[in-house]
């Protein structure tokens, strides 16, 4: 890879999504607590697997902390990848029983392909164009794409696997993209570059400013870093922000500071933001899914991130 090189970001789009939702937020054109079927009527009178009606309908705030209890896998979730675009796709998702009660568990699942589409209705425009002119032309970030263009497709990296002899394998070649289309995905379908995403996670430390651009207020990305899912979530050590993982004590087996966020992407993609220690790590590993070994690349840069900090707090 060159430092310019593309790479696919997978999950690390979702807190790009969150940003934009928050946009919104700040600019009076939808509120977290607005209900999902306000935008998306499809999304009125959903029912459990069990056949219950819902306590409460589903909110904005629900599907950006993964609490909506929307199904995450199966046949039915599955094929739901081919629609041709994300309302479409939205629409599918409604019309299967949810796994719980909004806002009683937590799951991560499609919840940012449904903000995609809501931030399509309230826009009136497809996400690509609002993201470009809301969130990546003012943090100038020139690289970041849905599908890279003719233009820049010689420096997309290329994705590894590894075959059943442990051997690293071309999964895609460099330069190879999809055919561009109209479903864009915000839980993971945007590519970028090192630099790029380093703008947007310094945006992000800087609380909601870079360059003397200001997209959100101090205290939306106080909002968006804080954990809203309590003991729901997973791991006893962390909770789910707004497109983020929140670190919440200082135990575990990792290293980093409580308050610290990023999240990770299936595609070999890792950030970190440590508002204490101003500190920011962006590791890209291109390969596929459950790739062995790309984990413990990634766990094991962090730590050397962290283990060379020998000075107090910033």
């Amino acid at each position: 890879m060159t430092p310019d090189a593309i790479s696919r970001l997978s999950s690390i789009t979702k807190p790009i999504t969150a940003v934009a939702v928050l946009i919104l937020n700040e600019q009076g054109k939808l509120l977290l607590s607005d209900p999902v079927k306000k935008y998306l009527p499809e999304f009125a009178g959903l029912k459990t697997a069990d056949g219950t009606s819902t306590t409460r309908p589903i909110t904005i705030l629900d599907l950006l902390t993964h609490q909506a209890g929307l199904a995450a896998s199966g046949p039915e979730h599955d094929k739901l990848w081919d629609a041709p675009t994300v309302s479409e796709f939205a629409a599918g998702l409604a019309a299967i029983p949810l796994r719980f009660q909004p806002g009683t568990g937590f799951e991560y699942g499609p919840a940012y392909e449904v903000l995609t589409a809501i931030i399509e209705r309230v826009a009136g425009e497809s996400y690509d164009k609002f993201l470009a002119r809301e969130v990546l032309g003012p943090l100038k970030m020139k690289d970041t794409y849905f599908f890279v263009p003719e233009s820049k497709k010689p420096r997309l990296a290329a994705q590894y696997g590894k075959d059943p002899s442990g051997s690293l394998v071309i999964f895609r070649a460099r330069g190879q993209e999809e055919t561009p289309g109209l479903f864009y995905s915000g839980g993971g379908g945007l590519r970028s570059t090192v630099s790029d995403y380093f703008r947007f996670a310094q945006f992000l430390l800087n609380g909601g400013e870079l360059d003397g651009v200001r997209l959100l207020s101090p205290k939306t990305v106080s909002l968006m870093t804080s954990s809203h899912t309590a003991s729901r979530y997973p791991n006893e050590h962390y909770g789910w922000g707004l497109g983020v993982r929140v670190r919440t004590t200082a135990a575990g087996d990792e290293l980093g500071s409580v308050g610290s966020f990023g999240w990770n992407g299936g595609t070999g993609t890792l950030f970190v933001v440590d508002p204490t220690e101003r500190l920011i790590v962006v590791v890209f590993v291109p390969s596929t899914p459950g790739t062995p070994g790309v984990d413990e690349v990634r766990k094991a840069f962090v730590n050397a991130a962290y283990q060379s900090i020998v000075g107090p707090p910033h």
